[in-house]
């Protein structure tokens, strides 16, 4: 998925619910000529909740963004692709994180140029292939992240903050991933989250994939 944006360059599953009934009716009368007796009914535990439990969100959501400030609009072009890079990784780690970018080439915007940058966060490394089209006024780019940053925290609030409208809080889980990973972007990471409904009757989990898309984080 590409991501691209136009610089001017003027200032420079629904819950499947299950009841499991018992002891259906004995249709034998006794010998003694009485009716029937039909066992007590059961109803099948749901399985208990599996994996690190998620909190629900206390803070108003606020987008995903680079600890570093945005640019000003006279700032180089270089800079505010810079920037922008740095903003896709944050949202797909899902909260503001401290980067750096650096790439194989100067950009300056004047010329259509091909490139290839890196945004690194604590010892990670993004890689980008960055495709400028240069002009005297006005320059865009398109950036194509060639891996995704998967942060455990991120994906935390990510989740809860997807189904708190209809998640029971106490319910939510997600299966154990490391602090911080590499993964392949727009496809499932092999990592897991699960909630159950508030209205459920039967109390069973809901599981979803975690996906790392190239500035989001998605639950399949």
């Amino acid at each position: 998925m590409l991501r691209s944006a136009r610089i001017t360059l003027a200032a420079a599953a629904l819950a499947v619910t299950m009841t499991a009934c018992g002891g259906s009716e004995n249709t034998e009368a006794s010998s003694f000529g009485g009716e029937p007796a039909a066992g007590p009914a059961t109803t099948a535990p749901a399985p208990a909740p599996e994996g690190e439990t998620v909190a629900m969100p206390t803070e108003p959501y606020a987008t995903p963004s680079p600890a570093e400030p945005s640019p000003k609009r006279d700032a180089p072009f270089e800079s505010k692709v810079h920037y922008e890079l740095r903003s896709m990784v944050a949202k797909q780690a899902g909260i503001s994180i401290k980067s750096d970018v650096s790439c194989a080439a100067k950009i300056s915007g004047s010329a259509d140029q091909k490139t290839t940058c890196t945004v690194s966060y604590q010892g990670l490394e993004v890689p980008f292939e960055v495709e400028v089209t240069g002009g005297r006024y006005v320059a865009s780019y398109r950036a194509r992240p060639q891996k995704a940053l998967l942060v455990r925290a991120g994906v935390h609030e990510a989740f809860a903050r997807s189904v708190e409208r209809f998640a029971d809080p106490a319910s939510l889980r997600c299966a154990q991933m490391p602090e911080k990973a590499l993964v392949e972007i727009d496809k499932e990471t092999g990592f897991t989250c699960s909630y159950v409904r508030k209205d459920s009757s039967s109390g069973r989990p809901i599981e979803r994939d975690v996906v790392i898309q190239d500035d989001d984080i998605e639950f399949a």
